[in-house]
């Protein structure tokens, strides 16, 4: 809202099955700020509609970018 930007650096991404991801890594406290991306990936099944997988990006703010 007030052109403030943020940069985050890409620390690593995985791809998880989602009856076995690791809620507590992609949604639990840490000491940084951090944006984690999800999205579907893997296979598509028709029948469900949904994908096989999870893409997960896991992010750190970078503190001095400038």
């Amino acid at each position: 809202d007030g052109g403030l930007t943020l940069r985050f650096v890409v620390r690593d991404a995985a791809y998880f099955r989602p009856e076995s991801a690791p809620l507590e890594r992609i949604f639990g406290p840490s000491a940084g700020v951090n944006l984690n991306l999800i999205t579907c990936g893997g296979t598509f099944n028709p029948a469900t509609r949904q994908y096989d997988q999870r893409l997960v990006v896991f992010t750190t703010l970078v503190e001095d970018w400038r």
